[in-house]
């Protein structure tokens, strides 16, 4: 029987690819991603006051949750930059 030769991965196949060779960058957002959305677009129409300032910082968490997460477990190389960016932009925004 002949041997099945190894594919050369790439740094294209690391960077879109999972595990399964399928290109990922798009997936089905998890609970920390829905709570980001959700206190995001409930907080665009609430006046300033209170909860606002309460949902602002559990949309915060929310989205560094989702970042962190994606930075250790993502699918591929793609899904861990935009953790990444995610993350940085966060924290630049938290800075100013």
């Amino acid at each position: 029987m002949p041997r099945k030769r190894a594919k050369n991965i790439t740094f294209w196949d690391k960077f879109w690819r999972d595990e399964y060779g399928r290109d990922v960058i798009w997936q089905r957002p998890n609970a920390f991603l829905i709570t980001w959305i959700a206190v995001t677009v409930v907080g665009l129409f609430l006046p300033y006051n209170q909860l606002k300032t309460v949902l602002g910082v559990v949309g915060t968490v929310a989205i560094l949750v989702w970042a962190i997460l994606e930075i250790y477990s993502g699918v591929n190389g793609f899904r861990r930059l935009l953790g990444v960016l995610v993350l940085a932009a966060v924290i630049i925004g938290r800075l100013r």
